[in-house]
């Protein structure tokens, strides 16, 4: 016997896999559920499970392979009184010696002759080391307790994993040692297999109807209460219920009768080279632009000096503090930051101190970087540092990405003694310390701010129209208490001002009437609406490249910020900064226009800039690009702080992110579907010119939808020839939703002509691409790997969640295709668990529609698939808490591709990302966007769907 004794486990071990029969396991061996929760129920109730390391594994294992990583299949089972219980439930502990022993004589012939033994009562939670005689009692014990609180099927279960490859400290066991008097052998039925008919439910005859997934997509409907950490595969209460749960168990029973074949994988995810696909990771190079923008770096030395420099202002922060962690807080918010977030935020706030004549700047940052970070670390400085420019913050973002900044600020914690965080847009309730205050509410009215305005030297007044045709002044009230009774004031820069892009609720609020002004500029009349002039200091435009044409709201407010002095000797004008990651997302003009705006000093060559880059894109030659990079250089130089996943600041990467390469999977349209679909294309698509393919698309965005259409679903093709006028453009997709009372997905599945539409293209042979969406679902529902045990903020460790369950974003080109994914999937898939948003849902619905998703809790559904198109899915959209993308075409627009495949990979991610660009070979939209995107030309017509991919090569006709 072993002499090791010990009062407690070592420490902590890994968190094992599933074993890969468990399903199987658990059907023959729990007792059910009215058992478990019956108030009679005891430790003979529950039941062990010894789980084998896979007979592929011992001895060929790669040297320092973690258990987590190794596959498992459960041999033995049985009920916990055979391991030391008696029938009268004395506790009578098995010893780690027969334990030993058992595991010898049940396991295969030539064994290794070390291995190590691990315990644990749930598979969410570390498994412990078992030495010696104590900690297998300990287990026992462990798992008892936990079930007599909770009368759980979570610690109905202890686990026993059998790891080879090591040694458990050479531990020989003597022969002659096992336990003869279980009354239920350790080993029940051993068989290749794992487990025996006996205790599998027969297999129906046929799969189960509209069902694609196995049983682990089964929940309770309940929502308990439990400190649980995962949710086990559950045991059925009868036993007809029980073939319903192994429907989809491919069990082959042979001869003998004790042999049963484990379940069969499901399809791996082939990645077919292809001359398509092949095109397509070429063209997987950075854009040109972009590339171009320098890394915000600096030497260690300089990036110590900065932190230093900037660390003076606030006697709390510690200077040597180097460490890539959120350490430095600030008094009256919850807000944390790391030294790098810090330094970025004083940068942006010294901008024009630094580089004089800049009044804001780009923060251009890759994607999921904590941009979003970065701007409250600057809001909440320049709230407590005098000498910067008065006036409010104004943060502007896209609607679609509300629902993340109102996380980002409720966990903030802004205290309103301190801050005026004030939340303006049409959505739910908000919390108390976003609210705007009833003073901000009364506008013009009850604020204590003098406005005034004068006429510029030599404007002869008469009509006025646009605030930037006078020069504005503001007096801010005198400072009072904090109580927050009405008439009380704060300092301006206190106010933190959130909105969306569109929302003119600002500035309805601060529009002035010529009387309301002190003093009014003479001899003028204001429109009935009254002229909008606000006071702030700095501007932020989140995802600002999708509004930089110049008749935008938020650049025209910026242009408006500018002639508004908050006090009447401030001689420096409002700062506007740019955040995006894909900052040429948008038309270079715009952004050269946006330019000019921050930087009026730089704006002929920006305009230098635009002529350049026309000139160039024709005809690159080593000589033009030299010259436009050159006028580049000037133009951007320190407008820029840019840092990507491979910054290093002070000593420590900055970022957890990882650069991940998509996947692009190629399939072929069903050989019955090639004549509708070539027909189709025939009668309807104008293809343009042969050489102007690509610009043909930018230019008819009926002929992309459809094509976009008959990738995705090649059925639709037959269904448009037999019903012509059947709309399927967004346009039309838009009007028919906004017509229903209802717009969320789960209406729409009633609306009669979508669900029409849904249904004939589920009835024609299955799409490749839908089928590919099948194949990863079944793939998906098998990754039993946990989550950490940290949950969420806000989330109760008393919330009954699955930490295993892995989930799947799916964007599509066009909305009509989004729709009828969803559709088919909410129909004929519902376990799939899928959700629908798009652009015509309310703010409430879509914040509803992010937290199921974003919810791990059974008692949400639980919803595995986000489903939206592109247009809203690429908008600052944090969708961590899915793992895998799949694009279901490449998109014409690479900026929107890049952002739409950035929303898992964020900071944060704690699995590895799979990003997955579904082609179809005989796709002309797919072909004509990989070939524009590698820079080839296509040989033959991209329209022929008879003909074959190859490309011209130097000016040849051959492949």
């Amino acid at each position: 016997m072993s002499q090791q004794q010990g009062g407690s486990f070592p420490n902590s071990g890994p968190l094992f896999k599933q074993p890969v029969n468990l399903d199987k396991v658990l059907d023959a061996s729990l007792p059910s559920d009215e058992r478990i929760h019956s108030p009679n129920a005891t430790m003979r109730d529950c039941s062990y499970i010894v789980a084998i390391e896979d007979e592929e594994q011992p001895g060929l294992s790669p040297s320092g392979m973690s258990p987590e990583d190794k596959l498992f299949t459960a041999r033995s089972f049985g009920n916990l009184e055979s391991l030391g219980l008696d029938k009268n439930q004395a506790f009578h502990p098995l010893t780690f010696d027969e334990l030993i022993e058992a595991v010898r004589r049940q396991w295969i012939a030539n064994a290794p002759q070390h291995f190590t033994i691990w315990a644990t009562s749930n598979l969410a939670t570390p498994a412990e080391r078992v030495l010696s005689d104590q900690h297998l009692s300990n287990a026992i014990s462990a798992q008892f307790a936990h079930f007599k609180k909770y009368q759980s099927l979570d610690f109905a279960v202890l686990y026993f994993f059998v790891e080879f490859g090591r040694s458990n400290q050479d531990y020989m066991s003597p022969a002659g040692h096992f336990r003869e008097e279980f009354d239920v052998p350790l080993v029940p039925d051993n068989l290749e297999g794992g487990i025996s008919p006996s205790h599998v439910p027969e297999a129906p005859a046929g799969p189960e109807l509209n069902s694609s997934l196995n049983r682990a997509y089964t929940t309770p409907p309940d929502d308990e209460a439990v400190p649980r950490a995962r949710v086990q595969p559950k045991r059925t209460k009868t036993f007809e219920s029980g073939k319903k749960a192994v429907s989809k168990l491919t069990i082959a029973v042979k001869n003998a009768a004790e042999t049963v074949k484990d379940l069969a994988s499901p399809r791996a995810a082939p990645e077919q080279r292809t001359v398509l696909t092949e095109l397509a990771y070429g063209s997987e190079k950075g854009d040109y632009l972009t590339s171009l923008l320098p890394s915000t770096l600096g030497s260690p030395e300089d990036q110590g000096d900065l932190f230093r420099q900037y660390a003076q202002f606030f006697p709390h922060i510690d200077p040597t503090q180097h460490d890539n962690v959120r350490c430095i807080r600030f008094r009256h918010t919850a807000l944390a930051v790391t030294p790098l977030q810090f330094v970025r935020g004083m940068m942006i706030l010294f901008q024009d101190q630094s580089n004089r004549g800049l009044s804001g700047g780009i923060l251009a940052s890759e994607l999921g970087s904590g941009k979003s970070i970065v701007i409250l670390t600057s809001v909440v400085i320049r709230a407590m540092l005098f000498h910067l420019k008065p006036g409010a913050a104004l943060i502007q973002v896209p609607s679609a990405a509300m629902a993340g900044w109102l996380e980002i600020l409720d966990n903030a914690v802004f205290s309103r003694t301190s801050f005026n965080v004030t939340v303006l847009y049409n959505g739910p309730s908000l919390n108390t310390r976003l609210q705007p205050g009833p003073d901000f509410l009364g506008g013009t009215r009850f604020n204590r701010w003098k406005m005034g305005a004068a006429l510029p030297e030599g404007h002869p007044g008469g009509r006025i129209t646009r605030t930037e045709d006078l020069d504005w002044t503001v007096q801010p009230a005198p400072l009072s208490d904090t109580s927050r009774a009405m008439g009380s004031s704060m300092a301006m820069e206190t106010y933190i001002i959130v909105t969306p892009h569109s929302n003119t609720r600002l500035r309805e609020l601060y529009s002035w009437s010529v009387s309301d002004l002190s003093p009014a500029p003479a001899g003028c009349e204001f429109p009935p609406e009254g002229l909008y002039a606000m006071p702030v200091g700095i501007t932020f435009i989140d995802e600002a490249h999708k509004v930089l044409e110049q008749s935008s709201l938020p650049m025209q407010m910026a242009r408006e910020h500018r002639h508004v002095r908050a006090t009447p000797s401030a001689i420096r004008p409002s700062d506007v900064w740019l955040v995006t990651g894909t900052p040429f997302g948008g038309q270079l003009k715009d952004l050269i226009a946006a330019v000019s705006l921050i930087a009026p000093q730089r704006a002929a060559d920006a305009r230098r800039l635009q002529t350049a880059y026309e000139v160039m894109a024709p005809a690159t030659t080593n000589t033009t690009r030299a010259a436009f990079e050159a006028i580049f250089d000037k133009v951007f130089n320190r407008l820029v702080l840019r840092d990507d996943q491979e910054t290093v600041f002070l000593g420590s990467r900055v970022s957890d992110t990882r650069k991940v390469r998509s996947q692009f999977i190629s399939r072929n349209t069903p050989e019955n579907q090639l004549h509708s679909v070539r027909l189709l294309i025939d009668t309807k698509v104008s293809k343009g010119p042969p050489d102007a393919h690509f610009d043909t698309l930018l230019k008819l965005k009926q002929n992309t939808e459809l094509l976009y259409l008959l990738s995705m679903f090649p059925s639709a093709a037959k269904i448009l020839l037999e019903s012509p006028n059947l709309a399927f453009t967004d346009l039309d997709t838009r009007r028919t939703i906004r017509k229903a009372t209802d717009t969320t997905g789960e209406s729409l599945t009633s609306h009669k002509d979508l669900r029409s539409f849904a249904e004939k293209l589920n009835s024609g042979p299955r799409s490749p691409k839908l089928q590919f969406i099948l194949d990863e679902l079944e793939r998906m529902s098998k990754d039993t790997t946990p989550r950490p045990q940290k949950l969420r903020t806000g989330v109760s460790s008393t919330i009954r969640v699955d930490k295993t369950m892995k989930k799947l974003v799916i964007i599509t080109p066009t909305l009509f295709t989004a729709l009828m994914l969803y559709l088919i999937l909410a129909r004929y898939h519902p376990r799939s668990g899928p959700l629908l948003y798009h652009e015509d849902l309310k703010q409430s619905q879509r914040q509803d529609v992010l937290r199921r998703f974003d919810s791990l809790r059974k008692a949400d559904g639980p919803m595995r698939i986000f489903i939206a198109p592109a247009s809203v899915a690429s908008e600052a959209l944090n969708l961590q808490i899915a793992n895998r993308l799949i694009l279901t075409s490449p998109l014409l627009d690479v900026h929107q591709q890049t952002q739409a495949l950035a929303r898992v990979n964020r900071s944060g991610q704690c699995f590895d990302v799979e990003l997955k660009i579904l082609l179809l070979e005989d796709s002309p939209i797919d072909r004509i966007v990989v070939a524009h995107r590698a820079g080839v030309k296509l040989e033959h017509d991209p329209f022929n769907v008879d003909a074959s991919v190859s490309v011209v090569v130097d000016g040849d006709d051959d492949e």
